[in-house]
């Protein structure tokens, strides 16, 4: 069995955007979503795809998005 600081470590290393995907899927493995919420995300998704699309909202890259995230909940 592979030990566990090692997976870690290895983790740790990963670009921040892998990192998340990586948590989000040892998470899903964990606990996996009911359909209904996913059914909820997809129209979540399609709801703001359309709005990006008619112009009622603008894009923000990520790590743009992170650093904004990070200013406002670090004070």
């Amino acid at each position: 069995m592979i030990d566990l600081a090692v997976i870690e470590k290895n983790a740790m290393e990963l670009r921040e955007a892998d990192r998340a995907l990586l948590a989000d899927r040892l998470l899903e493995s964990i606990s996996k979503p009911s359909m209904q919420l996913r059914e909820m995300w997809i129209k979540e998704c399609d709801s703001r795809t359309d709005a990006l699309k008619r112009g009622d909202i603008q894009l923000v890259d990520g790590p743009s998005a992170m650093n904004e995230l990070r200013q406002k909940f670090s004070r």
